[in-house]
């Protein structure tokens, strides 16, 4: 099988393969591939323990984790802000 279907926004990530994996209980995680172009799509597979294939130019993926690293920087400095 192949694609079953095409899922995006406004749902969260994570939840739309939470609710993909409920639907079909007899495939396998291992079998399920999530085909993204974002870290957000990185990010919401590795938290449902889904294979990811980043879909992009090797450009376009070194600017999606530079600018997610820069993120969680600014958030790690407001952590340690007194």
């Amino acid at each position: 099988m192949f694609f079953k279907g095409i899922y995006g926004s406004p749902n969260q990530k994570s939840r739309i393969i939470r609710q993909i994996i409920k639907k079909n209980r007899n495939i396998k995680r291992n079998k399920i591939l999530f085909i993204g172009d974002s870290y957000a799509d990185y990010s919401a597979s590795t938290r449902c323990l889904i294979p990811f294939c980043f879909r992009g130019t090797k450009r376009q993926m070194e600017n999606e984790l530079e600018r997610e690293h820069q993120k969680i920087l600014r958030i790690k400095n407001f952590e340690n802000c007194k």
